[in-house]
């Protein structure tokens, strides 16, 4: 069981390598993008409104993809009340609150790509305004996201709870 343990943690992190590359692009496009905007709108005086759209689009991606890195950097908020305010911290490294946090936080984004999936496809003629996507592109960042959650939950969660040897964790 370690050595697959093991084994998946390398690919999750392996994955977060090329998720992290693709972050920053997506990053260093939505500036330019932003930068542009502002230089044809407050210097040239010619406001491009497809600019607007772009970037809401591109940081939504952003978002979501960068979600499953801070998942697995255990960078998320998860709600420790129960821990750490009413069983006064004497609980507060045991490994059964964060399977139980995993397990719900898995149980969360299996729906959320379900509901994500029904209204891709709901919303499948839908085209955006500006740019003339399709909206199912845009809301494609959803399942993706969550997705990417899935992999880097288990992933931190096998991470605390087995001991490893070599373990690394990306950190953009």
């Amino acid at each position: 069981m370690g050595k697959i343990a093991e084994k998946y943690i390398h690919l999750v992190d392996f994955i977060n390598k090329f998720t992290s590359i693709l972050i920053y692009c997506i990053f260093l496009i939505s500036l330019g993008v932003i930068l542009l905007s502002i230089l044809s709108r407050y210097i040239f005086s010619i406001p491009l409104g497809w600019v607007e759209e772009s970037s809401k689009y591109l940081i939504f991606y952003l978002v979501f993809i960068g979600a499953g890195i801070a998942a697995r950097t255990d960078r998320l908020i998860r709600l420790s009340f129960l821990p750490d305010v009413i069983l006064k911290n004497k609980f507060k490294n045991n490994k059964f609150f964060d399977v139980l946090s995993a397990l719900f936080s898995i149980m969360f984004y299996i729906l959320a790509i379900v509901y994500s999936i029904q209204m891709m496809f709901n919303n499948a003629d839908q085209v955006s305004l500006s740019l003339g996507i399709k909206m199912n592109i845009v809301f494609a960042a959803i399942p993706i996201g969550c997705f990417l959650l899935i992999l880097n939950t288990i992933a931190n969660l096998l991470g605390k709870l087995l001991p490893m040897q070599d373990q690394e964790v990306v950190r953009p």
